[in-house]
């Protein structure tokens, strides 16, 4: 069973395994965004190659749109598809730390940057070490998943302390913006570190991967 908050009646439930994974499939399909666990922290998802879903992720975090999430894939093949050609050899030295909590800026195919990053042309690609509902709806669609808390904040462990952090601002606020739902769980991990590959590796943000695990992946054998 799973433990769901629908934003619609304000009710915590629980749902079926099955009834859970139908309920927030149908709600990314419209276009809206659930917090729910994700490998690392909690996240906000949406449905990566929807801009109007990814703009509303950005809006319940009181965050400028300007900041692009990470887009999360099931596997290091599809992660090769959304990246440009000329990014695929650096791409398979760092895929060796996947799955797991390493985002990689790359330059992405045009239908995933037009939607996460309409500004630029890059993207941060990330195959997270998950299974259960993330893993089955990543099987379907990349999704963006950016931390579930307001700009600036500590991101909760837990979904209630997430829905209380997001709603602080009031839950209408959140319904106007298109959270959908919330999913129970924890997701108390550290945050992806992330990289980026043009001219050279660079370090973004320190997370959970180690920049020495990056160097020893990159020089390792091919």
């Amino acid at each position: 069973m799973v433990r769901l908050f629908d934003l619609r009646d304000d009710g915590w439930r629980e749902v079926s395994d099955a009834g859970a994974l139908r309920r927030v499939h149908q709600a990314l399909l419209a276009g809206l965004v659930v917090a729910m666990p994700c490998d690392t922290v909690y996240g906000l998802v949406a449905v990566a190659e929807s801009r109007e879903a990814v703009q509303r992720v950005a809006a319940i975090k009181l965050r400028e749109p300007a900041q692009p999430p990470p887009v999360l894939v099931p596997s290091v093949a599809s992660a090769f598809r959304f990246a440009m050609p000329l990014e695929h050899e650096a791409l398979a030295a760092v895929s060796r730390l996947w799955p797991g909590p390493l985002s990689v800026v790359v330059e992405a195919v045009p239908r995933l940057f037009r939607a996460v990053n309409p500004s630029g042309s890059t993207v941060a690609l990330r195959v997270p070490a998950v299974s259960g509902m993330l893993g089955k709806l990543l099987l379907r669609y990349p999704l963006v998943a950016s931390s579930a808390n307001l700009h600036g904040e500590e991101t909760a462990t837990d979904g209630e302390g997430v829905l209380a952090t997001l709603a602080s601002a009031g839950l209408s606020r959140l319904r106007r913006e298109g959270l959908a739902l919330v999913v129970g769980g924890s997701g108390g991990g550290m945050a992806s570190t992330v990289i980026a590959l043009q001219g050279g590796v660079r370090l973004i943000r320190e997370g959970d991967v180690s920049f020495a695990a990056i160097a020893r992946a990159i020089s390792g054998p091919r």
